[in-house]
C-alpha cells in the first residue's frame, strides 16, 4: 500500500497542494499558486473566444488587467488593439473602468462563480504560476527536489489548480511538499 502525504493547510504559506492523485507511472499535484485576491496581480480573460483579424490564427479572448503596467491604468485588449483607461476599486469585488470614449464601465467579481462580470462578458480571473520546486521525502526529514516529468502550466485560474506530474518512485511513503522561488 502506497501511503502519500501533502502539506497541512494550517503550517503553509505559500503554495497550496489541493489534491493528489495516482496514475501507473506518475503521481499528479493539484497546487494552487494564489495569493488573495488583490486586483492589480490579477488579469481577467473572457470566457467567451472571438475570431481573430486574420483568418488563419486562433480565436482569441479579450483581456483586462488594472494596475499591472502601471499604477492607475487599466488595459483592455480587444481582438487586435489595446484600450487604456483609468480604474478604480470601489468595493473588494467591485471595480470602475474609464476608457476614453465610453462610458464609465462597473465590473463586478463573483467569488462563488469565480468571475467578473465586465460590459457584458464574464472574464475567469488568471495568475501567472511563479517559479517553484517540488520536494520530497519518505521520513519529513529529509528532502530533495525532484523534477517535474511535464512541462508545467505558465498560469492558473486565481484560486484553482495547476496539475503538476512526478515520476512515481517504489516506496511505501513519499511526503510531498511545494516552495516558491520568486
Amino acid at each position: 500500500m502506497l501511503t502519500l502525504s501533502a502539506q497541512s493547510q494550517e503550517a503553509i504559506s505559500g503554495p497550496l497542494i489541493k489534491g493528489v492523485s495516482l496514475e501507473e507511472s506518475s503521481v499528479h499535484l493539484q497546487v494552487d499558486f494564489s495569493e488573495p485576491f488583490v486586483w492589480e496581480q490579477i488579469q481577467f480573460k473572457s470566457i467567451q473566444t472571438f475570431p481573430n483579424m486574420l483568418p488563419t490564427l486562433p480565436w482569441t479572448s479579450h483581456t483586462l488587467s488594472f494596475g499591472q503596467f502601471e499604477p492607475g491604468m487599466a488595459d483592455w485588449f480587444q481582438y487586435d488593439y489595446i484600450m487604456l483607461g483609468e480604474y478604480e476599486v470601489l468595493t473588494p469585488h467591485t471595480i470602475k473602468a474609464t476608457f476614453l470614449g465610453w462610458p464609465e464601465i462597473v465590473g463586478q467579481y463573483d467569488p462563488e462563480k469565480g468571475t467578473l462580470a465586465f460590459d457584458g462578458l464574464e472574464y475567469r480571473p488568471m495568475i501567472k504560476v511563479p517559479k517553484f520546486r517540488v520536494l520530497v521525502s519518505s521520513d519529513l526529514k529529509q528532502w530533495s527536489s525532484v523534477k517535474p516529468s511535464n512541462e508545467s502550466a505558465k498560469e492558473q485560474i486565481w484560486s484553482g489548480a495547476t496539475v503538476i506530474d512526478l515520476p512515481l518512485e517504489a516506496t511505501s511513503k513519499r511526503y510531498y511538499r511545494v516552495e516558491r522561488l520568486d
